[in-house]
């Protein structure tokens, strides 16, 4: 450990540091926005990467957030995922989702559905991506995520894509199916 002088510890020895959490990037959104990308220190550096997403709110009612990678964002993908909802009337479901899941898809992948523009209705996720610098293997990403639908009740999703591609990649984006992202906080994180 080292001290600055005055009691406080000012650093750590790097061989004690390794295997725990390192917030790379912080982006708050308080205004609209189509997208949110992130485009710098995804690399080697790290073997698993994960963004979490706190009190993202949309501009419209009832749309979906997702997530793209790849230079232009445009990489196909292979996925697939479940949600369950539990309404205030006690009534819940547990079903596969058709939008969370697709064959060679180009467009978003959707993590959450159907949340509220309502203040304090957002979803909060978290996607966890692998080795997005190795050039050898195709990319997978897992990611779940709870919402606030847009009628009453609560969603809990959770799901898995694999990115048709063995390139490395460098940037992520995130957006909705329908307008904007009005407010919340994205951060992204390296693991170990």
């Amino acid at each position: 450990w080292t001290s600055d002088g005055s009691g406080t510890l000012s650093s750590i020895n790097s061989s004690l540091a390794g295997g725990g959490m390192t917030v790379l990037n912080t982006q708050t959104i308080t205004s609209n926005v189509a997208t949110v990308e992130i485009t710098a220190n995804i690399d080697s550096t790290y073997k698993q990467y994960w963004v979490v997403g706190i009190n993202i709110h949309p501009a419209t009612t009832g749309t979906s957030l997702g997530f793209n990678i790849g230079a232009s964002y445009n990489l196909k993908y292979r996925g697939t995922g479940w949600r369950s909802r539990h309404l205030d009337s006690g009534v819940g479901t547990y079903n596969f989702i058709n939008s969370f899941s697709e064959w060679d898809g180009t467009t978003i992948q959707d993590i959450n559905s159907e949340f509220g523009a309502e203040s304090g209705k957002p979803v909060n996720f978290i996607l966890r991506m692998f080795n997005p610098s190795e050039a050898v293997c195709q990319k997978d990403c897992t990611w779940e995520s709870s919402s606030v639908q847009e009628t009453i009740g609560c969603n809990y999703a959770a799901g898995q894509s694999r990115f048709q591609s063995t390139s490395a990649y460098t940037q992520i984006r995130f957006a909705m199916t329908g307008g904007d992202i009005t407010n919340g906080t994205f951060k992204l994180i390296g693991i170990g």
